[in-house]
């Protein structure tokens, strides 16, 4: 399981370096980046969720995803405070890009494929649903990290998202006592199996406007080196204790310990140009963590088979 995520890892590294070095080339800028982004959250991860529904819903699927939805509201409470007790004193500016990125990772663009890629349609679907709690946390209360929020706005916002309209397409066509024509199905599947190398290209376009050696030196300070390990380590770690201890169906320990493994979110430096954060400190976090789960996520995975 190792090796294999290792080359996994690989395989996505490979994508986002052509990303980075299409920006670095000038063949791509913020507008590629842009328009990519918009391109998977309209379109390409939605259709990626709702084939997801295509295989069907057992019951025991329903009371697992009853399940993960659950637990993510717990980790997403517990991230909140987590943040708020360790970074609730540093400089207010990097402190809302510290506890943002402790509270939001980035497993939509990267989680998504990445859990598809490992567990198939099933996990893909657990993960989908472990989404949700993340998309809420993110609108509330990571928003209002940065800005003053209105709550009509922002639950709005999120009940509308893309891919949770996703989230109630697929499980309408899940009750559907009819299977719908193969044209529409595979031109749905079709469509969401591109998410793994438009996510990658996407990340790597809007990493590649950042000086990559000027901010691997950086990564050596102690405080980088301690929000990473909490980042990418102790989080999935603690989640995989907890959820072994509570004798949790197998699949939901997997993608619930994947999905918190993900590095942090790449809204982070989105939010914190738009609101006035430390915008510098949020994308060098958002690099430094990416660069390093290459190696923590295959040794999550040795945490999984202890």
């Amino acid at each position: 399981m190792f090796l294999f995520l290792l080359n996994l890892q690989l395989v996505f590294f490979m994508i986002l370096a052509a990303g980075y070095v299409l920006r670095k080339r000038g063949c791509a800028d913020d507008r590629t980046g842009a328009v990519l982004s918009e391109l998977l959250i309209m379109l390409i991860l939605p259709c990626n969720i709702v084939s997801s529904f295509f295989t069907g819903m057992s019951w025991e699927t329903v009371r697992d995803c009853a399940l993960i939805f659950v637990i993510f509201l717990f980790i997403q409470t517990g991230a909140w405070f987590l943040g708020k007790q360790i970074y609730g004193k540093t400089d207010p500016r990097r402190q809302a890009v510290l506890r943002y990125s402790i509270l939001v990772s980035n497993c939509g663009l990267i989680g998504l494929p990445f859990i598809q890629a490992v567990y198939g349609a099933p996990g893909l679907l657990y993960a989908s649903i472990a989404l949700l709690p993340v998309r809420i946390s993110m609108w509330t209360a990571g928003l209002s990290l940065f800005t003053a929020t209105d709550s009509r706005t922002a639950w709005r916002r999120l009940l509308f998202h893309p891919c949770v309209a996703a989230v109630y397409i697929g499980m309408a066509v899940a009750c559907l006592p009819f299977v719908l024509p193969s044209f529409l199905t595979r031109s749905v599947t079709l469509i969401g199996s591109c998410t793994a190398v438009f996510s990658m290209l996407t990340v790597g376009i809007i990493l590649g406007r950042l000086d990559g050696r000027k901010i691997l030196k950086k990564s050596c300070s102690a405080d980088m080196i301690r929000f990473s390990l909490l980042r990418l380590i102790l989080i999935p770690a603690a989640v995989i204790f907890i959820l072994k201890l509570l004798e949790a169906p197998e699949m939901v320990i997997n993608v619930s310990a994947l999905m918190t493994a993900m590095p942090a979110g790449s809204t982070a430096a989105v939010l914190s140009q738009q609101y006035g954060g430390d915008r510098e400190f949020a994308s060098e976090t958002v690099f430094v963590t990416t660069f390093l789960s290459i190696l923590s996520i295959p040794l999550i995975s040795l945490l999984l088979r202890s």
